[in-house]
């Protein structure tokens, strides 16, 4: 009788044991879950910084090819003035010329009046 109840009494300690067994597994069940979720939060971060990264560099190419194109438009714009100045230094020359071309005409229209008023007055 007395071995029974220390057999009943050692059954009862097993499967206390056995209670106590289960419940440490379910306490790190949940942290291995709780360690897994954190774990895919901080996966879908790194994603997520990845994404924004990739979007940062895309903006830098963006601009860069933006401010290239500003340049290449400055250079052009320079260009062209050059090209303008070149054409008012040569439209300035050229009336330069017309003007003293002008000027010997007037001197030789008053050569010519002065030879033919000597020649009326001859007459």
């Amino acid at each position: 009788d007395a071995e029974l109840e220390q057999s009943d009494a050692a059954k009862k300690a097993v499967e206390k044991e056995l209670e106590d067994m289960k419940a440490a597994k379910a306490q790190v069940d949940a942290v291995l879950g709780q360690s897994d979720a954190a774990k895919k939060a901080a996966e879908k971060e790194l994603q997520e910084m990845k994404s924004a990264k990739v979007e940062v560099e895309v903006q830098l190419q963006q601009s860069d090819a933006a401010k290239k194109a500003v340049e290449q438009e400055l250079e052009e714009m320079k260009s062209a003035k050059e090209q303008v100045d070149a054409v008012l230094e040569h439209s300035d020359a050229a009336k330069k010329a017309i003007e003293k071309e002008l000027q010997d005409m007037k001197s030789a229209k008053a050569e010519v009046d002065a030879k033919l008023r000597k020649s009326d007055a001859a007459k």
